[in-house]
């Protein structure tokens, strides 16, 4: 029985190498290294703006144009990526910390990150290191050749700086992460595009054109900096053919001209801050929204807000209303039950 099984992982072991990934010649010469990604996990790999960002996209880039070829990324699930490494699918595997499992199935370079990890009140440390085949043992040490020398080392230093802001790594053997991370000037969170700016942030537009509901909320934070939205830049909605749903949180104080512009099915808006003017709120801000619509605003500001709304283009068959306050009760009661089972502060006042 021994035997059999001994024969049956040997075929197996050579129909795998029949199916094998570029060794690091075949890598070179077809100019490319495919590299597999799970992209939800800040800072390492994950999506910024639309862009494929981290620092172990930016090593990844680095190790490719050493070796003289392009990064090519594959981007899955983290399952799949193991898996897509195991049929040698891709060629390499960064971000993953070593163990004797995994070591017993493929090569792992040096490792060439550490940080502090924090599961459940325990810390511990971490490093990681890249995978690849067995049978590519000149990708291994090309690899931790180009990431143990100096140069390679200032190189990842210079990349974790980047993402201090998220949390601190440090090169193994390499000089210190000075933080040198350039401020943010734009984000995506949620449904939603902001423009940075000190401590404030301005909604540009959604994230989909298609969405039915959005809300603008009190605040965003973006590597652990939190930023109080406070504008609605112009046209940022403009057009919205399926938009029929709409709140604005409390420290927006001014909406740009054409905000809402044509969302034919905008029906429901409520409006929470009571920072708006007439100086404030741009031209046509709500024109050609549904002339069913209801906007509910705070108590205090009903007058003065009638009057505002139909002058930026509100259809004065539209209602406005006095913003109910039953809702703010009931996420206080909510919010002191999470607060007693030490569940996550939320919700947000809505």
């Amino acid at each position: 029985m021994k035997k059999l099984l001994g024969v049956l992982m040997a075929l197996a072991l050579l129909l795998l190498a029949a199916g094998a990934a570029a060794d690091l010649a075949e890598i070179q010469a077809a100019g490319t290294l495919k590299v597999g990604l799970a992209p939800d996990y800040e800072p390492f790999e994950y999506y910024a703006d639309g862009k494929l960002t981290g620092f172990d996209v930016d090593v990844i880039n680095y190790v490719a144009d050493q070796l003289g070829v392009k990064a090519e990324f594959l981007l899955m699930d983290f399952n799949s990526v193991m898996s897509s490494l195991y049929e040698r699918g891709i060629d390499i595997l960064p971000g993953l910390e070593a163990n004797d499992e995994r070591s017993n199935v493929f090569a792992p370079t040096k490792p060439y990150v550490r940080f502090t990890s924090t599961y459940q009140g325990n810390k511990r440390d971490v490093e990681f290191v890249m995978y690849t085949q067995k049978d590519n043992p000149d990708l291994v040490k090309r690899i931790n050749s180009i990431l143990t020398s100096a140069e390679g080392k200032a190189a990842l230093a210079g990349f974790a700086a980047k993402y201090a802001g998220v949390l601190q790594l440090t090169i193994p053997g390499g000089p210190e992460v000075t933080p040198t991370e350039e401020p943010l000037t734009e984000a995506t969170v949620k449904a939603l595009k902001y423009k940075l700016s000190g401590s404030t942030a301005t909604v540009t537009g959604p994230k989909s054109k298609n969405a039915k509901s959005l809300r603008i909320p009190a605040s965003i934070t973006v590597r652990g900096k939190t930023y109080k939205v406070t504008a609605i830049r112009a046209n940022a909605f403009k057009g919205m053919k399926k938009l029929t749903t709409v709140s604005i949180d409390v420290y927006v104080k001014k909406i740009g001209k054409n905000a809402f512009l044509n969302c034919k099915k905008l029906k429901t808006i409520t409006i929470k801050t009571s920072k708006l003017t007439e100086k404030t709120v741009g031209a046509n801000a709500f024109k050609g929204i549904s002339k069913k619509a209801t906007v509910k605003v705070p108590g205090k500001k009903l007058k003065d807000y009638k009057t505002l709304l139909v002058k930026k283009g509100l259809p004065k068959t539209a209602k406005v209303k006095k913003k109910e306050l039953m809702s703010i009760s009931k996420n206080l009661i909510q919010l002191t039950c999470n607060t007693h089972l030490g569940l996550p502060r939320e919700p947000v006042f809505s």
